[in-house]
């Protein structure tokens, strides 16, 4: 009984880890995961993922306060598309990242043609 009480802890820890948020876009199949603070807390920086059919040229990201207002708005178009099937690591300038991301919501979209 312990060593199964053991092991499903320890699976259940394991999963714990290997948990990411994802954040998806207003595009099926293209979304956005891996968001972590860089650059000592100035910077949002994430991963794009477009498993979708449509080339993605620009990525806007919403922020909201805890009740759910926009306080602050990015957007960037790319010098280049990002193709179907393919991803890539972006990032926004963001004061006090580490604050924020524990109590404000991100919201992500995304243009593509």
């Amino acid at each position: 009984m312990i060593k199964k009480t053991l092991f499903a802890f320890c699976f259940l820890s394991s999963l714990a880890v290997w948990a990411e948020d994802i954040y998806e876009t207003n595009i099926p199949n293209a979304y956005i995961k891996n968001v972590r603070c860089a650059d000592g807390g100035y910077k949002v920086e994430f991963n794009i993922v477009n498993k979708s059919e449509t080339r993605i040229h620009t990525i806007q990201m919403l922020l909201q306060d805890p009740a759910g207002d926009p306080i602050d708005k990015a957007s960037h178009s790319m010098k280049s598309y990002l193709e179907p099937q393919t991803g890539m690591s972006w990032g926004f300038y963001l004061k006090n990242c580490n604050a924020i991301l524990k109590t404000h919501k991100l919201i992500f979209s995304v243009k593509g043609s």
